[in-house]
């Protein structure tokens, strides 16, 4: 199903089921529009901030 919420209840028993596990590792996406918030002013952030000027000016 297309269903985001069934989507998003699927990912979850999946997390779930991998949690039972105790010797497992669980890597967990995190978009990247989050993280953000997070590096503005760090050198990341102004990485960012520099492609997006250059990409703005190319008209990419």
């Amino acid at each position: 199903s297309a269903d985001p919420t069934a989507i998003q209840l699927r990912f979850l028993q999946a997390m779930i089921e991998v949690s039972a596990e105790k010797n497992s590792t669980l890597v967990f996406p995190v978009p990247i529009d989050l993280l953000s918030a997070f590096t503005k002013g760090s050198s990341l952030g102004k990485l960012q901030e520099f492609i997006d000027q250059k990409t703005e000016a190319e008209g990419v």
